[in-house]
């Protein structure tokens, strides 16, 4: 079914897309596995999702799928030379993380750093769709939408998937998986990478 994507540019369309993000990660393994706790998820994950947000919203990167009322999918990106904004993220884990949580979680956190390519690239730190509205291609209409800027760049992208059940959906996207970030046994990322098109 054709998808209304549409680039997010009002306050309230960064409210709906945080609200969305957080809705399509609350059972997310990796991510619920960070904020253990239902009390601090929401706050922190907040946090985690308008770090990528603001940088996103000022490239006018940020997209969403709209239905008649409601945001149903979004998806922000960052181009070569922008990155998440590391003040906004790491206060949202300072906040609503206690030192023993800090401890045991941030090492894997902190990996994902190591994994970005050094050469200029497209990053898609997070994709999201309301669970109310999966399994109507939001979020194949969203990556597509997306990379096809990607392609007429020239250049190759990069994402951490943070669900063994999505990658499929990546690879026929054209990213590869590159290694695995080990959080615990059910907690893991995976950092995928599409060669230059």
């Amino acid at each position: 079914m054709p998808q209304n994507i549409q680039q997010a540019t009002t306050n309230e369309d960064r409210e709906a897309v945080v609200c969305t993000l957080q809705l399509a990660f609350a059972a997310d393994p990796f991510t619920r596995w960070v904020a253990e706790r239902p009390e601090t998820f929401v706050p922190m994950f907040r946090g985690f999702i308008e770090g990528s947000l603001v940088p996103g919203m000022d490239q006018g990167t940020v997209y969403v799928v709209r239905g008649e009322h409601a945001v149903h999918a979004a998806s922000i990106w960052l181009p070569p030379g922008v990155a998440p904004d590391i003040a906004i993220q790491g206060a949202g884990f300072a906040e609503n993380m206690t030192q023993a949580e800090m401890e045991a979680k941030m090492p894997a956190v902190a990996q994902m750093e190591q994994w970005h390519p050094d050469e200029p690239h497209w990053y898609l730190p997070i994709i999201g769709v309301d669970p109310t509205r999966q399994g109507k291609g939001h979020g194949s209409a969203l990556l597509e939408h997306a990379l096809r800027r990607v392609d007429e760049d020239g250049l190759p992208a990069y994402l951490e998937s943070s669900n063994a059940a999505n990658i499929p959906l990546y690879e026929r996207f054209g990213f590869e998986v590159m290694g695995e970030i080990v959080g615990s046994e059910t907690a893991k990322l995976w950092p995928m990478f599409r060669q230059a098109r």
